[in-house]
């Protein structure tokens, strides 16, 4: 039996621009649409926001988007970005 691929991430680059406000450059591969990506999301004072992870605006797949949602957003809280 074959077993289902999942979504990867990582981070490919990060910057602090000002005080609050933080891009962070995430890549990986969206299992369901098969297909490698690579994205900005901008994280300000703590919130991360950016068409990719957006419902109606990403272009990744249902699951993916939320993957790497919950991905940068771990990476944010546990200070990775520090």
């Amino acid at each position: 039996m074959r077993d289902k691929q999942q979504s990867t991430f990582y981070i490919v680059d990060y910057e602090w621009t000002g005080q609050h406000i933080l891009f962070v450059k995430a890549a990986g591969f969206d299992a369901e649409k098969g297909k490698a990506f690579e994205e900005v999301i901008k994280f300000l004072r703590g919130r991360p926001f950016g068409d990719s992870i957006h419902p109606q605006k990403s272009s990744l797949s249902a699951a993916c988007r939320k993957g790497l949602h919950a991905y940068i957003t771990k990476k944010f809280n546990g200070k990775e970005f520090d």
